[in-house]
């Protein structure tokens, strides 16, 4: 399960406790967010790092030994201290220190991890538990609503979002996906792999994960309804254009284009933006529209 998985009302009550962390810290508004010092408000320890085992309690010590290069974070709950790998980037990094403090600030979190650990927690409720320290954590970096009001103050596009990834000191991402998540009009995201596979036995590229926008739910059903699994490169130009980012031969960041699909809902003419990070390749759709007079437009990024 992932954060944009959980229920809204259960993502509505975790962001509830993210603004008040926020504001214990009086740092609402403050970019790109202080993690310390929000860590500090909570009266949590300052960060250790997570196999210098010295200070470690031993039972985590142990259970981290045997997850050494698997773990990025942990949080000993008694002792009221989070461990991060030192060898994470530093927007991963960012991200795991934010989930962990979600660990603390969600008390049902606490609750649960004093009574059971990570092996003896039902796998339901230990994905549920890890899918909201996840949003906690998106909610304390982009700062609950700052990153989409501003990167929506421009016209649907990539070029906001990947600009404001380092402003908030995010993954590329992770920007992304917030982009569509919080996005208060009809956008929808898909998320291709970088290898190719066989579809009807021509090349092709797998859709990984795909995700909408309220907005665009409401009125086209999911985006998963309009694109099949696999997008072959010789017939869709989606794919085509995909394929050039994933090689580094496109002549732009952000590839555009435009392309027909069959939602649920009927025929829709779709806009389309590509752009890799060399792992995935991401396709921001967006239903073909007219500018409207007076709009700011963002279209390049480098």
């Amino acid at each position: 399960m992932t954060a944009a998985e959980l229920a809204v009302d259960r993502r509505d009550h975790v962001a509830r406790y993210a603004r008040g962390a926020l504001q214990v810290a009086d740092v609402l508004g403050v970019i790109p967010t202080p993690l310390e010092e929000v860590g500090a408000a909570l009266k949590l320890a300052t960060p250790q790092e997570l196999f210098d085992l010295g200070d470690v309690p031993p039972d985590l010590a142990r259970r981290l030994k045997r997850l050494f290069g698997k773990v990025k974070g942990a949080f000993a709950v008694r002792e009221r201290v989070i461990y991060l790998d030192a060898e994470q980037q530093p927007p991963q990094r960012r991200f795991v220190h934010g989930h962990e403090i979600g660990h603390d600030a969600l008390p049902w979190h606490t609750e649960a991890y004093y009574g059971e650990d990570c092996r003896t927690l039902d796998p339901d409720t230990r994905d549920e538990l890890e899918a909201e320290a996840n949003a906690f954590s998106a909610d304390l970096l982009f700062n609950i609503d700052a990153f989409t009001d501003r990167a929506h103050s421009f016209r649907a596009g990539l070029a906001p979002a990947l600009e404001l990834a380092e402003t908030f000191g995010t993954s590329r991402h992770a920007a992304i996906r917030r982009y569509v998540d919080d996005s208060p009009r009809p956008v929808a995201l898909l998320v291709l792999g970088r290898y190719l596979v066989s579809h009807e036995g021509q090349p092709a590229l797998a859709v990984l994960r795909s995700i909408e926008s309220a907005s665009f739910r409401d009125r086209y059903g999911p985006v998963d309804c309009c694109f099949p699994g696999k997008l072959q490169i010789a017939q869709c130009s989606i794919a085509a254009d995909a394929h050039h980012a994933l090689r580094g031969i496109a002549r732009t960041p952000i590839i555009t284009g435009d392309t027909t699909a069959e939602s649920s809902r009927g025929k829709i003419h779709l806009d389309y933006e590509v752009y890799s990070n060399k792992y995935f390749c991401f396709v921001l759709l967006v239903p073909h529209r007219r500018i409207a007079a007076g709009t700011p437009v963002r279209v390049l990024w480098n």
